[in-house]
């Protein structure tokens, strides 16, 4: 089984994808720009979403969630993301 659930931001372009697949094989189709080169890129591990989790059978390929930033006296300290001058990345 494949499960895929991810959001990625590229640009102005974001890609929110959720589905699962019981079968040996799955195709992506949809019209150009729509995002499929971009899943099958976060499926293989060559783009990480912002967030989201990517499981293949009884492996977790990928888990991302979102974290707070914040300088901190020359260094960065998870923050709430509320605070003025925070920005998010992804771990």
């Amino acid at each position: 089984m494949l499960a895929v659930q991810a959001e990625k931001q590229l640009g102005e372009f974001a890609v929110n994808v959720s589905f699962t697949s019981d079968t040996a094989a799955t195709a992506l189709f949809g019209p150009s720009g729509a995002g499929k080169t971009s899943v099958i890129n976060m499926i293989a591990g060559l783009l990480k979403p912002e967030r989201g989790r990517i499981v293949l059978g009884d492996e977790v390929l990928l888990t991302a969630s979102p974290v707070s930033m914040c300088p901190l006296g020359g260094g960065a300290s998870a923050m709430s993301s509320r605070k003025a001058g925070c920005f998010h990345i992804s771990r």
